[in-house]
């Protein structure tokens, strides 16, 4: 307030009410009911300026309070009713940040979830990414949805598993197994 009254300071405690008041002519620094209009009205404006602070802190998580349970749905983060706001923030601060994926980081990835060695080889056809599985894993489906989760976009993936690999293998010796045998068979009848 560039001027104040005694009664001004009395009445005007709204911030914006201070401000108000320098914008008019000073005759109102001694109008009872104008002060207390200035006031009502700087109360108001106030408590609009609170709620837009409020919302634009709640627009990012480092600063959200209320608004947590809603990041973490957007994310898909569950299981969190236990830890503190600030545990609650750094779990969506992780899901946020983009961390770029290559071949080597994918390994590391699906090794520590299927528990088995993993290969993954980029370009094993244009815009194609193959993983293959050198074990036996019993959450085959959770791999399928993580490997979709995490790779490139603009590629395709093909996952293949060792057990595929081997039942590849004993379907390509049985027909190389009845391949020698009917060679061996004509070879006889030809005697």
């Amino acid at each position: 307030m560039w001027y104040q009254t005694d009664l001004m300071l009395e009445i005007l405690k709204s911030s914006s009410a201070q401000r108000m008041i320098d914008y008019v002519t000073p005759l109102y620094g001694a109008s009872y009911y104008g002060l207390w209009l200035f006031e009502i009205m700087g109360l108001e404006i106030d408590k609009v300026k609170d709620f837009v602070e409020d919302m634009y802190n709640e627009l990012f998580p480092e600063t959200a309070t209320w608004s947590i349970s809603h990041w973490e749905k957007a994310f898909g983060i569950s299981g969190t009713e236990g830890m503190s706001q600030e545990q609650r923030r750094q779990q969506i601060r992780l899901k946020r940040q983009k961390i770029p994926m290559n071949p080597a980081r994918m390994k590391r990835i699906l090794e520590g979830i299927a528990g088995v060695g993993v290969t993954v080889t980029e370009h094993a056809a244009k815009n194609m990414l193959l993983v293959t599985l050198l074990g036996t894993v019993d959450n085959l489906d959770d791999i399928k949805k993580l490997v979709e989760e995490i790779k490139p976009a603009h590629l395709t993936c093909e996952i293949k598993t060792s057990e595929a690999l081997v039942q590849d293998a004993e379907i390509a010796y049985r027909i190389l197994e009845s391949e020698q045998e009917t060679e061996t068979i004509i070879f006889k009848e030809v005697l």
